[in-house]
């Protein structure tokens, strides 16, 4: 597939076109009508940020683990909920727990992945990540304290 680029918009346009044909990668940059100052303008490439997706793939998984252990140390009578907002979901079950602790989280990194690009997103997400590790390695540290309590 050739990549079909509007001279009149690029920047090469001043630059005298070559005879020969184009490879099939297309090197022009992209441009856009800016509709604010009306004029043309090169939309800025985003910056890769190839290992995100790990980062909020690990945030899951640590969220989801520190909702079970949670879940195993109240049962236990061992620890209470601390957060006010997921005590009500407690209260009704751990179906619901798990439900509104995993929906809540991945809505937060739904939102932080769709503005990936921007480098706070990106701190954000690897910042919280880091955080539910603490909290997972906090509940394996706790969990020789209370495991005598489990009934398995």
């Amino acid at each position: 597939m050739r990549c079909v680029a509007d001279t009149r918009l690029s920047v090469a346009a001043s630059r005298p076109q070559r005879r020969h044909a184009r490879s099939t990668t297309c090197r022009a940059k992209a441009v856009v009508w800016n509709l604010h100052t009306r004029s043309v303008v090169q939309r800025a490439h985003a910056v890769p940020r190839p290992g995100l997706f790990y980062w909020a793939a690990a945030l899951l998984v640590m969220n989801l683990l520190d909702g079970l252990f949670t879940l195993t140390a109240v049962d236990a009578g061992a620890a209470a909920e601390a957060n006010p907002l997921m005590q009500l979901p407690l209260h009704w079950g751990a179906v619901w727990f798990i439900a509104a602790k995993t929906g809540l989280v991945s809505a937060g990194v739904l939102l932080l992945w769709r503005a990936r690009e921007r480098v706070l997103a990106h701190a954000g997400l690897i910042a919280l990540t880091l955080v539910y590790t603490a909290v997972v390695a906090y509940h394996l540290s706790a969990l020789g304290m209370w495991s005598d309590r489990l009934v398995l």
